[in-house]
């Protein structure tokens, strides 16, 4: 795409529960998504402040 352009794309959407926990040490929450039925994980990490 050329700058400033925009294309629709389709999006995932799950409702549901998932496992999640805060690790205040590094400052980051942690979320496991299922992934290719229930023999792998993706794990996302978000810090909660800026590291710069």
């Amino acid at each position: 795409l050329l700058q400033n352009m925009e294309k629709p794309v389709q999006m995932m959407f799950k409702k549901s529960t998932f496992k999640s926990t805060y690790i205040g040490e590094i400052s980051t929450q942690i979320l496991v998504l299922p992934y290719v039925g229930k023999e792998l994980n993706m794990v996302i990490l978000l810090p909660s402040e800026s590291t710069d």
